[in-house]
């Protein structure tokens, strides 16, 4: 059974914060701490791949992870100004460092770089 992995509540309120919109029906539901069933007030959190789209559609921001050997997944992001111009706005020192242990891992932090860096 696939299950969907769905970003952080740090990374809900990140996207909340810089526009994103979308409706997604999938998205979970993060309740602020003193959530009343009768006023629901909370941020919709979508899935790892609904953030990464919005990102490239909405920025121009294409979110790349590569496996380089066994548990050591190593995201990019290139800006794509058009179709034959692409530019690395960061790489590995600037995410990860020497990488990372699962390629959902890889794609949250990169997720939040764009968020907080190139946005």
């Amino acid at each position: 059974m696939i299950t969907e992995d769905y970003v952080s509540l740090e990374i809900a309120e990140l996207l909340k914060e810089k526009g994103f919109d979308w409706n997604c029906e999938s998205n979970r539901f993060y309740p602020e701490p003193d959530y009343d069933q009768e006023s629901p007030d909370g941020v919709y959190a979508p899935t790892l791949q609904t953030a990464m789209k919005w990102l490239r559609n909405q920025h121009n921001l294409h979110i790349m992870v590569d496996c380089i050997g066994s548990k050591n997944y190593m995201p990019t992001v290139q800006f794509i100004c058009n179709s034959k111009d692409i530019k690395v706005e960061s790489d590995k020192n600037k995410i990860g460092g020497n990488g990372f242990d699962s390629f959902e891992e890889a794609c949250e932090s990169t997720i939040k770089y764009c968020l907080e860096k190139l946005i």
